[in-house]
């Protein structure tokens, strides 16, 4: 499997799930209309016929609720939105700790 067979498998699974978290009705036709993207140049990015241009990219990061970065993200198979979550997780361990500590010393 090519990188660019790949690219394109990884962006259709990204657009699928999130397509589904969003409530997208009618499947990729209803995405296409929402997007403005024509089905031919959607299929065509996810068999890896050609990349999508970042004008594309934008119109469907904003029928899918993301950000253009995120749908570049997944193509080469990073997930933003779990980064993302891992930062605040790790954020706010660090802010809550001394809390903690300060209270198993008061024996609360």
């Amino acid at each position: 499997m090519g990188q660019t067979e790949t690219t394109g498998r990884n962006l259709e699974r990204y657009v699928r799930d999130r397509w589904r978290l969003v409530g997208g009705k009618r499947g990729m036709v209803g995405l296409c209309d929402a997007s403005g993207v024509t089905r031919e140049a959607l299929y065509g990015w996810f068999r890896g016929d050609v990349e999508p241009r970042m004008g594309n990219l934008s119109a469907l990061a904003g029928a899918l609720g993301v950000h253009r970065a995120d749908l570049v993200a997944a193509m080469d198979g990073y997930d933003l939105e779990a980064a993302r979550r891992d930062v605040i997780a790790r954020e706010v361990e660090a802010a809550v700790a001394p809390l903690r500590s300060l209270m198993r010393d008061a024996g609360l």
